[in-house]
């Protein structure tokens, strides 16, 4: 039987460490493009350091930038 408190204290490392669970957590389950926009660290692969997301209207470009956004202050303040 799993103790609550750890359980929360498990949840809050993933979704600190794991952008795609923090959208899935905060916004809902991301779309197959969402997940790779997401997954991609400048930091770790150079061909990260430019990214274009073709989409139409509506799609959650700003949603997904928001959250590679929220990364990267959550990287400076640190």
């Amino acid at each position: 039987m799993m103790d609550p408190h750890l359980l929360s204290f498990l949840q809050g490392l993933t979704v600190s460490l794991d952008p795609v669970e923090r959208f899935r957590l905060a916004i809902g389950e991301p779309d197959p493009w969402q997940k790779t926009l997401l997954s991609t660290d400048p930091r770790l692969n150079e061909a990260d350091r430019m990214v274009l997301a073709l989409c139409g209207r509506q799609s959650g470009k700003s949603t997904s930038a928001g959250g590679l956004g929220y990364d990267d202050f959550s990287q400076a303040r640190r």
